[in-house]
């Protein structure tokens, strides 16, 4: 599973959803588990896509959104780096 936070979005629906994904190799597949939890088990909520994208039905991944993640943990790093050699 990917350390990046990403999120989807659906223009029909006001709230975004948030998770995770990977991609599987040896089956050709996406794996989403999204950080809502199911209300009878409480696990998380995961499926597989075997789309071109980490995507389904209306629902399209947040690249924008993926990028400022991405540079959050980037710059966490350099930081902790800097830390740790001053």
């Amino acid at each position: 599973m990917s350390n990046i936070k990403s999120r989807w979005i659906n223009p029909k629906r006001k709230k975004p959803l948030y998770g995770y994904w990977s991609y599987v190799w040896s089956a050709d597949k996406f794996v989403i588990t999204l950080d809502k939890t199911d209300s009878i088990t409480g696990m998380r909520k995961s499926f597989s896509t075997y789309n071109d994208e980490p995507e389904w039905g209306d629902w399209k991944l947040d690249r924008g959104w993926e990028r400022k993640e991405i540079e959050k943990l980037k710059n966490q790093r350099k930081n902790k780096k800097g830390f740790e050699n001053g």
